[in-house]
Parts: structure tokens; sequence; C-alpha cells
């Protein structure tokens, strides 16, 4: 699914302006921290196989939760998160079944870095008036990558050769510097084999949408603890192996809010 970001703009900026400009509208500015996993889920489709890599995250911002009416909140928010992960991979992805002559065995480093938007919409369920409610939430979260790069140590065979693949590789751009160890490659063939390298791996757009949902519980009008999930809707593969296999993630938190004041 390819996110338009033109009309991801258009729709963010909507909810936010009906935030601010609900006539009955009272705001409370908070500050948010949220530790948690990040599951990076793998699937080949033929044959079928499934693999997961789990990494701890992170990531800090500040929310507006806006009253709109009855139980019915609006939160917009601006998060920065960092999410880096081992990713490696001996038996899946087979490469082979898509071109009989290469296979990779790879592992790389990621480190992934965003600049979030998140718009919840959110019902609250007062319990004790003024001491204790239980909310939950759901809503898109519009996502920027900052800086995000690969570290790579891979293993590829074309036509019954193996080569050890090393390097940096960016997975918005494309870019690399792979290097072949102990091997003396022509110009011609080690460009063959960074471009059978960038075909098999991680990429996807710099602009993405997740979604995010959980429940949370309020004490005092001003102290949050949330527990949620944000999950990618977007295959983060591309060429030879995103025809076959999706890679997408899901972030699994629990999270602090304190909320100054209300006006």
């Amino acid at each position: 699914m390819k996110i338009n970001p033109k009309l991801a703009v258009a729709v963010l900026a909507s909810l936010i302006l009906l935030s601010f400009n609900c006539n009955n509208a009272n705001a409370q500015l908070g500050i948010r921290v949220d530790g948690g996993v990040v599951d990076y889920k793998a699937v080949q489709l033929s044959p079928f196989a499934t693999e997961n890599f789990y990494t701890p995250a992170a990531q800090i911002g500040i929310d507006y939760d806006f009253y709109i009416k009855g139980k019915f909140y609006i939160t917009p928010g601006l998060t920065w998160s960092y999410r880096p992960a081992m990713i490696t991979a001996s038996s899946f992805f087979d490469i082979e079944s898509m071109n009989p002559n290469t296979y990779v065995l790879w592992s790389e480093w990621i480190h992934e870095h965003f600049l979030n938007l998140p718009v919840h919409f959110k019902w609250n369920f007062e319990i004790r008036p003024e001491k204790f409610s239980i909310f939950i939430f759901c809503g898109p979260v519009f996502s920027l990558g900052l800086v995000s790069q690969a570290t790579i140590n891979s293993y590829i065979r074309i036509q019954n050769l193996s080569f050890h693949v090393m390097g940096k590789y960016n997975y918005y751009t494309g870019a690399n510097d792979l290097e072949f160890p102990s091997y003396t490659l022509t110009q011609e063939g080690e460009e063959t084999l960074k471009k059978a390298v960038d075909d098999s791996y991680l990429r996807h757009a710099r602009f993405q949408m997740r979604f995010d949902a959980g429940v949370g519980f309020r004490f005092a009008n001003r102290y949050d603890i949330v527990l949620g999930s944000d999950f990618d809707i977007n295959n983060r593969l591309v060429g030879n192996a995103g025809s076959n296999s999706t890679l997408q993630s899901s972030y699994y938190y629990i999270g602090f809010r304190y909320r100054f004041w209300e006006w």
C-alpha cells in the first residue's frame, strides 16, 4: 500500500485544525516517554515461512489532549523515536526460488530514526471524576525517516561463486559503500554484485504511515500510564525480495504522560 504524502499531510492538518477550532475544546499539553520492543516480522510467501526479530526501542515527545464532546478527545502530537535492530536470516528469503542462480544469506544492523506525527482519537471513561479514568485510543502515525542505515555482513552466491559482502547501506536512497573482501573483482563484476545485494535488501520510503492503538489509565487528571502498539501498513522490501516476501514492524510499548495545564 503506497501512501500519498500530499493527501496524508492534508488529512493531518485537517485533524489538527479540527482540534484547535472546536468551540468546546479544552486542551492539555503533555510530555510523553515510551519504551518497549519492536517486532520485525518477515513473511515469505512461497514457500511459506516466517521469522521474527526483536529489539528494544524508545521515543519521546509532546502531545495536546483536546476535549471535543462527551467522552471524545483528539490528541495530535510530535515524537522522535529510535529503533535499532540486528536482523539476520540464514534460511529465510529463499532468493534462489526467484532467481535459480542467486541466493543471499545476510545479517545487518539497522538504525531507524523517525520524526512522528501521531493523531489519536481518544474515548475517556471517568471512573472517579478528577481522580481516576480509563481511556482507549487509536489513530494514524505519520512518520518521516531522519537517518536510517544498515551495517551489512552478507554472503551471496551467483552461479556457484560465493562472495562475502560488507559495508554501509542507506535503505532510503540505496546508496552504499559495499566491499567484497578477499576477492579481486572487475568493476563490472563489483557493480553486478552491488546491484544483486541492493535488489534483495531492506528498502522502504522515507515517508510512511503506521497505525497506533492502545489503552491508558489517568490519575489525578495529570498522570497517564498507557499500553499501546503501532504497526506498519507498508511492505519494507522492494525488488526481488519484495516480490515474494514482506517485512513489517510492530512496536509494543508502555508509556508515561504528564499533562501540565488545561485551558
